[in-house]
């Protein structure tokens, strides 16, 4: 009789063991040998580090897609995925404030303006059942274009890409007196390479990938960045009300010291990128103190005349008094 119960008994306190474990799925397009793919690994190990076992952390990267299939996915199973700022922008259009050009311009501006917008981000995202855990910058968005562009004034009716669903950068680039196109992520190459695209502002991260593609039609880079590129670590909320309370705040300070390396590994990433398409052609385009000094203001201006009716005016004042920088 003893033995006969013994065995059932063996049976449940396996079960309840495993029980104890939360497996949270993570997915990102992010490939192997990336910087994310570094900052993940990271926080999965951090994760079931800090949690005792109690949270593991199954990754998925260089998910097939897009990830507006990752943010699909997360409305039916998926537990978490990793999103850049367009893709969060599906969700609040305000998170792109964050990119406006010439706002947020270093290490320093960046944390005060994470700081200042992320209340005002998440309150949002937090209607559509997320949870962000983390924010990351992940590099600089350049100009990359068929020909250099010397100076504000060569924007003058060049033809840049701009996703297809965009309403924030289209105006900017009016404003600049540029002629942006609405065209899918999958036929930028061949219209620059037909000729009917001059320019992209893209992530050199991206372009570094994907050099062998786009070699033969981008023949320079902007030296000056125009913009911080944002991603973060959306949980759905039906996740993240599994974690135990007590291990949310280690859990939280493990996933910002991962965002923090993705950071930096992104710079260095970027730099290396840069470096090697450099010396197989490409020209990056420096600007005498002049012309860059001309190129801040004129970026400054223009995003000034279009942020507040891009954008709403709580996340505009957050950010411009974190920047330090007056209202319009």
């Amino acid at each position: 009789m003893k033995r006969s119960l013994l065995v059932p008994l063996l049976v449940l306190a396996v079960a309840a063991a495993g029980a104890q474990t939360l497996q949270i799925k993570i997915a990102t397009v992010a490939p192997e040998n990336s910087p994310w793919a570094t900052g993940l690994r990271k926080l999965a190990a951090d994760w079931e580090r800090v949690s005792a076992g109690k949270v593991a952390v199954k990754l998925y990267l260089g998910t097939p897609g897009d990830e507006a299939d990752i943010l699909q996915k997360m409305r039916f199973g998926l537990d978490a995925g990793v999103l850049s700022s367009t893709s969060i922008a599906r969700i609040t259009e305000d998170v792109m404030a964050l990119s406006l050009p010439g706002l947020l311009v270093d290490d320093a501006s960046i944390e005060r303006g994470l700081a200042a917008a992320r209340p005002i981000l998440e309150r949002e995202i937090a209607k559509e059942g997320l949870v962000v855990v983390a924010w990351t910058k992940a590099g600089w968005a350049r100009i990359f274009s068929r020909k250099p562009i010397p100076s504000v004034a060569a924007f003058k009716g060049l033809r840049f890409a701009v996703p297809s669903d965009d309403s924030n950068l289209t105006p900017i680039l009016q404003g600049l007196g540029a002629v942006p196109i609405r065209t899918e992520t999958g036929a930028v190459i061949q219209r620059l390479t037909t000729g009917a695209l001059d320019a992209m502002i893209y992530s050199p991260l991206l372009v570094s990938a994907q050099w062998s593609f786009f070699r033969s039609s981008i023949a320079a880079v902007s030296d000056e960045p125009v913009a911080p590129v944002f991603g973060a670590l959306v949980v759905t909320k039906k996740t993240w009300d599994k974690v135990p309370a007590e291990l949310k705040p280690a859990l939280i300070a493990a996933a910002e010291a991962a965002a923090a390396e993705i950071s930096r590994e992104s710079d260095r990433y970027e730099e290396l990128g840069i470096a090697a398409m450099v010396r197989d052609g490409l020209v990056r385009t420096k600007l005498d103190a002049a012309a860059a000094a001309e190129w801040r203001r004129t970026f400054a201006v223009t995003r000034d005349r279009y942020a507040p009716t891009l954008f709403s005016k709580e996340i505009v004042d957050a950010l411009l008094r974190a920047a330090g920088t007056s209202a319009p």
